[in-house]
């Protein structure tokens, strides 16, 4: 599609190498973007975003309120096991709901032990 605008001798080679390759060796990458944690259940959370997350990613969630909930856990490692548009807010919404990786026990203890205050209450 671009050749039909930029031939490409009209290129300039500071322009070409402006781009870099990405390494397919290296699948770690560093994204931050925001959420809302609606929901806490003993295997995991739900979650609220503008942004969609495909199901089976994995990542590092990082969160004020999630750090009161899980205070010896500075990140959780997550996946996502659900993605859905949230209707009842608007379109540019989305559910997630994450399920925490059972290698993180110390955070599911932590967020069992809040459950369980809670429903004491």
């Amino acid at each position: 599609l671009m050749s039909r605008y930029i031939k490409v001798d009209q290129l300039t080679e500071s322009f070409v190498s402006s781009f870099q390759k990405i390494n397919p060796k290296k699948k770690a990458i560093t994204i931050q973007f925001n959420v809302g944690i609606i929901e806490i259940h003993p295997a995991g959370l739900t979650v609220i975003s503008i942004y969609l997350i495909k199901k089976g990613a994995t990542f590092y969630l990082q969160d004020e309120l999630l750090k009161r909930i899980t205070p010896s856990c500075t990140k959780i490692l997550v996946k996502v096991i659900s993605s859905e548009t949230n209707l009842s807010l608007n379109n540019r919404q989305y559910l997630i709901k994450l399920e925490i990786d059972p290698s993180q026990e110390i955070a599911l203890n932590e967020i069992q032990g809040f459950l369980d205050s809670k429903n004491t209450t």
